[in-house]
């Protein structure tokens, strides 16, 4: 959702960040109802994951589900951090 692209948009200077959703598009949850009114209205609350994190934000986005994370990665080499695996 917002929160998820503005962290990824905030980490990605510092970290190599990936997004995991188990949806390939985001919507705008509060204004689906009016996109029912007004079906035009649906291309101006929706847009492509991959689109705009991949092409534009330069993070790697990963269509499916977290359902666990390796912490004890070792450094991101590129990072310069720690890295976290998921599985």
């Amino acid at each position: 959702g917002p929160t998820g692209l503005f962290c990824a948009d905030r980490l990605r200077h510092h970290f190599e960040v990936t997004v995991v959703d188990s949806k390939e598009y985001f919507e705008f949850t509060p204004s689906i109802l009016r996109a029912l009114a007004d079906p035009p209205h649906l291309s101006r609350i929706t847009f492509d994951y991959r689109k705009v994190l991949e092409k534009e934000l330069g993070v790697e986005f990963v269509l499916g589900e977290v359902s666990s994370i390796n912490t004890s990665v070792g450094p991101s080499p590129s990072a310069g951090g720690g890295a976290a695996a998921v599985a």
